[in-house]
């Protein structure tokens, strides 16, 4: 199972998020962070264990912005074993398509998650 992980500075959002994932039967959240640059920190501090990562990233946050994790992301030693679902209020159509030309992007869903959202990723949850 993967290891779910929020990085979102709104405590709203994260926890009606924690909650329908947990409803869904998608599982339960392993880590919470409130910026991008927390999360980084906590990331380079795993261990190869094996572990798989499911990322909910918000685009905007304080700090470090979704766009700059990304960024690093990609260059982490973990990053074969990250995924991404980009979550933000924004609607623009130039932030889906920029998130989705990551490869390591799975999703964007738009802020308030809805459950018809969660379960489009289906079994890579699992």
């Amino acid at each position: 199972m993967n290891r779910i992980i929020l990085v979102d500075d709104d405590t709203i959002s994260t926890f009606l998020l924690s909650s329908l994932l947990e409803h869904l039967g998608m599982g339960h959240v392993h880590a919470k962070f409130i910026n991008g640059a927390e999360f980084l920190e906590w990331l380079d501090s795993q261990q190869e264990d094996g572990a798989r990562y499911v990322v909910f990233l918000d685009i905007m946050m304080p700090v470090m912005d979704g766009w700059e994790v990304m960024e690093r992301l990609e260059r982490n030693r973990l990053a074969r074993r990250i995924s991404v679902v980009m979550v933000s209020s924004s609607l623009d159509p130039t932030d889906r398509k920029r998130a989705i030309a990551h490869g390591m992007v799975l999703d964007y869903i738009t802020k308030p998650v809805r459950a018809k959202e969660l379960e489009r990723l289906g079994t890579f949850m699992e």
